[in-house]
């Protein structure tokens, strides 16, 4: 039973990403080139699955650590992620290119940031949680220098742009930013120096 949750918001979140999952097995038939983007909403809360990708509910989420429940949710879907790549490998006709990247990296478990603050405020330990994400790229056939252990999803595309099509895009400087508080969401703070 996938309605397991007492809260529908939840079951609509697990089924949502269940749905996303089946559809990328259709990606390697579909005709012609294609660009594929997807923006799966895991493993971050509310969480809906075990390590397994079995449903559970708020009863069992309770019982656990934040955490172990982040962790549990990251195993499944790093499970689904492996399976969805190697499908693509298999299946397609021409050897695909990806980049796989995480928007965010976990909200802050070691050092929370207090209610009625934002980032603006944030310890360092706290934004050091928050900013490393995965970042991995698949480019076939090319020798890739453009790639460095910096880069940050802002110049992802204009690399492969460059490399692939042979445009030649001026990559933007790498920086990480922060909005100050839910009042303040256009109101930026540059905290490269702290996160690095």
């Amino acid at each position: 039973p996938m309605n397991v949750s007492k809260v529908p918001r939840n079951n609509s979140h697990r089924q949502a990403a269940l749905y996303q999952f089946r559809e990328f097995e259709k990606i390697p038939e579909l005709p012609g080139p294609k660009f594929v983007f997807a923006h799966i909403l895991l493993p971050h809360d509310p969480f809906v699955f075990d390590k397994d990708c079995k449903p559970i509910s708020e009863e069992v989420v309770k019982k656990n650590k934040h955490q172990v429940n982040y962790l549990n949710q990251l195993q499944c879907t790093n499970t689904q992620i492996e399976k969805i790549i190697s499908n693509i490998f298999s299946r397609s006709k021409a050897p695909p290119v990806i980049i796989l990247q995480s928007d965010e990296g976990p909200f802050p478990m070691n050092v929370t940031i207090p209610k009625n603050q934002g980032w603006g405020s944030a310890e360092t330990t706290s934004l050091r949680e928050k900013f490393p994400i995965l970042n991995a790229y698949f480019f076939p056939g090319k020798q890739i220098d453009a790639l460095y252990p910096t880069i940050t999803p802002v110049n992802s595309f204009k690399v492969l742009f460059n490399t692939y099509f042979g445009t030649n895009y001026e990559l933007l400087p790498d920086r990480n930013y922060v909005f100050q508080d839910e009042d303040n969401y256009y109101r930026f703070t540059d905290v490269t120096e702290r996160v690095r």
